[in-house]
């Protein structure tokens, strides 16, 4: 799993809880997206190292609003903080975390953040064979 497999999650969840409104990934170029739209923008992500080949991975998101009045802002907002809980990537799901919104030049900014742990293959090696220990009693 990577980050735009998160990143399609997200997307797949806002088609699932408000199919009638646009949804980028980029930028619209002007002209485009006048309407009511998302845009879904990767603020941060990271990679910690943790035990062996174990890694945690954190994806902090701040999805847009554009086009709506602060009113149905809100009203979206709170559709998102149930309908992000859970997103479906490959492999499962992932639960959302750190929820919060605010509504700013008429924008609704609502970030949330998927973290979930990762395992590195390990390297092929030779492993041990035998091992001989003496014991002095």
């Amino acid at each position: 799993m990577d980050i735009n497999d998160v990143r399609d999650g997200i997307f797949e969840k806002l088609a699932e809880l408000f199919p009638a409104i646009g949804r980028f990934g980029e930028r619209p170029q002007q002209g485009i997206g006048k309407g009511k739209h998302f845009y879904v923008k990767l603020l941060q992500g990271g990679s910690e190292h943790l035990l062996h080949h174990r890694h945690k991975r954190t994806h902090a998101f701040d999805i847009h609003l554009f086009n709506c009045s602060n009113k149905e802002a809100y009203s979206i907002a709170e559709t998102l903080i149930s309908g992000l809980r859970y997103i479906t990537v490959p492999g499962g799901q992932l639960r959302g975390s750190g929820m919060r919104h605010e509504v700013i030049d008429d924008v609704l900014h609502f970030f949330v953040d998927f973290n979930f742990h990762v395992m590195q293959a390990v390297p092929a090696g030779t492993p041990m064979r035998t091992m001989n220990t003496e014991v002095n009693a």
